[in-house]
């Protein structure tokens, strides 16, 4: 059971609250690096990452949310994905936290190994279909579906 200020946010097994957590706060709390949250806004043909020009996530009716994506789920690619700047990378052996900006928004990326990216680098980052998680304007997890997702950012 998770308790903020005394109120429940979410009962249930610590995978449970990691895999589907009911709002912003359960999501942020547990799992480290915290989930990224995204502000998400109308673009052109569907919701986009607040701050860039796509390519578009979800359907145009979820562009008042924010979007939920954990750094450990998320990919670096050469050229396909939402373009982001490397803003720092922090070697931890078995793997890297890579800090990036999307849209100015701040993203942590954990990739395996040694990135080999510096301050300054552009990348593609991507993730697959299902790993995102998408909170109303209230900061609560609400479902999507597959006809409203648009096209998959990593097949």
């Amino acid at each position: 059971m998770l308790l903020r200020a005394g109120k429940i946010e979410q009962n249930g097994r610590p995978v449970e609250l990691y895999e589907d957590p009911a709002n912003t706060f359960v999501a942020r709390f547990i799992g480290t690096p915290p989930v990224n949250l995204l502000r998400l806004e109308a673009g052109r043909g569907g919701a986009v990452v607040a701050g860039t020009d796509g390519p578009v996530v979800l359907d145009g009716s979820y562009s008042s949310g924010v979007l939920g994506l954990r750094p450990e789920h998320l990919q670096l690619a050469s050229e396909a994905g939402i373009r982001g700047g490397v803003d720092s990378v922090e070697y931890l052996g078995g793997d890297s936290l890579v800090s990036c900006r999307i849209g100015g928004q701040p993203v942590a990326v954990r990739v395996a190994g040694s990135a080999g990216l510096s301050r300054g680098d552009t990348v593609w980052i991507r993730w697959a279909p299902g790993a995102q998680h998408y909170f109303d304007g209230d900061g609560l997890r609400a479902p999507t579906h597959p006809r409203e997702l648009a096209t998959p950012l990593l097949a």
